[in-house]
């Protein structure tokens, strides 16, 4: 599971720069093991230091990177952990919470049919946004905010879009 991103380094010492896509810090915090993925290869590492600057972004000092050079190499690197490490933290959600990894392969109905399935997501700036897999196997965007994504059938399986006009135009 994701848990943030490499975006580039500070300082002369290994630290990196990071945006942070999980909501619970305590996963940064010293000596606990997260997951460099980059290039397809996932390298255990044991978290040294962690800064919040703001809302989303951190400093985090991670054991064997030590110097700019090794700290400049991972920008773009995914911050990963264990699907297992997640679901140990499930119970501290909040009700009608969930971690993204449980929409992956969701179905999506439009008007009540069958329009695709979630594929991935996208973290942006205003937002996040939903990457869908229609019938017909091209990819479109739909933000996911509310009067755009209905989640109550989340338990079923689905979820609804309700997208404004133009949206699903290919």
């Amino acid at each position: 599971m994701r848990i943030g991103k490499v975006v580039g380094s500070h300082a002369l010492n290994g630290r990196l720069r990071i945006y942070v896509t999980t909501d619970i810090l305590s996963r940064f915090a010293a000596g606990k093991e997260i997951y460099l993925s980059r290039a397809g290869k996932n390298e255990k590492k044991v978290v040294k230091d962690f800064k919040l600057v703001s809302k989303k972004d951190a400093l985090l000092q991670l054991e064997g990177i030590d110097d700019r050079n090794a700290a400049d190499s991972l920008r773009g690197a995914e911050l990963l952990i264990m699907k297992e490490t997640a679901e140990e933290s499930r119970k501290d959600l909040d009700e009608g919470s969930f971690y993204y990894y449980d929409l992956i392969g969701l179905k999506v109905f439009l008007d009540n049919k069958e329009y695709g399935s979630i594929v991935d997501i996208m973290e942006a700036g205003a937002g996040d946004i939903f990457i869908i897999e229609n019938i017909d196997g091209a990819e479109v965007l739909v933000p996911f905010i509310d009067g755009v994504v209905e989640m109550d059938r989340m338990s079923e399986g689905i979820i609804d879009i309700f997208p404004i006009e133009g949206m699903l135009d290919l």
